[in-house]
């Protein structure tokens, strides 16, 4: 959604939040060696607010390729699919946190989220998912299509999010070792640094984009190895083995 064009000198034309319309490409994840990395911010420091929303409109051509294919991770913190197909909550859709004590719980102070659509292959979502630190129960929230999710939390939350300075923000991998591929395509992704409310959320997937985004990757770039980042922030990423899809 949206449009990044260039001008004759090759230099991005980055639209500003509002209004998106359904035009351009989106990228492809090869699921084995393709993935985007953005160099670590204050503005995707996830921590400096305890709450975030993330929201993306995604294509899979595999929920199995590996156990945990990941949409995108900062740090400790990030929103998976389940890929192992003999697991109870296969395809489904989960955000894993991290809290700052490494304690609290049975898991190290991780907590996972897990909502309970079972994704499909070869068909276009948006989804989306809020959190929301300081809240003493249910402190995140996926919407698949806009619809909030039925969730299940597993390890009980407590404290404040891990701190993410100087991880980068990765899409389509783990960060760690560039294991947990994303098999499919990806036609935006947007971060805001506080929770949005649902009418906001459904919107975005409507083409709308409320201000004060943290990064708003649109990657109708259509060619090059840079997703640039249409919010005022400019946390362009890198784009590593990535192909673009005309929409």
């Amino acid at each position: 959604m949206g449009t990044t064009t260039l001008t004759a000198a090759g230099s991005p034309v980055r639209e500003q939040s509002g209004r998106r319309v359904q035009s351009g490409y989106s990228l492809s994840l090869n699921g084995s060696s393709a993935y985007i990395s953005v160099p670590d911010a204050r503005s995707l420091q996830l921590e400096r607010t305890n709450a975030f929303t993330v929201v993306l409109r995604a294509r899979l051509r595999s929920t199995s390729n590996n156990l945990l294919p990941r949409f995108w991770e900062k740090g400790p913190h990030y929103l998976c699919v389940m890929g192992d197909s003999s697991n109870p909550r296969f395809r489904e859709v989960a955000l894993e946190v991290q809290n700052a004590s490494g304690g609290g719980n049975t898991n190290g102070g991780a907590t996972e989220y897990w909502g309970d659509t079972r994704l499909q292959t070869n068909r276009w979502y948006v989804l989306a998912v809020t959190f929301d630190a300081s809240r003493r129960s249910k402190q995140a929230q996926i919407y698949v299509d806009g619809v909030p999710e039925a969730m299940t939390t597993i390890y009980p939350w407590s404290g404040t999010l891990f701190a993410t300075a100087g991880k980068p923000w990765v899409i389509g991998r783990r960060t760690r070792d560039l294991a947990r591929q994303l098999d499919g395509l990806v036609d935006w992704l947007v971060v805001y640094p506080s929770v949005l409310a649902p009418a906001q959320i459904a919107a975005i997937g409507n083409g709308s984009r409320p201000a004060g985004a943290s990064a708003d990757w649109e990657f109708d770039e259509g060619s090059g190895t840079t997703a640039y980042d249409s919010s005022q922030h400019r946390n362009d990423g890198a784009i590593v083995d990535g192909s673009y899809a005309a929409n």
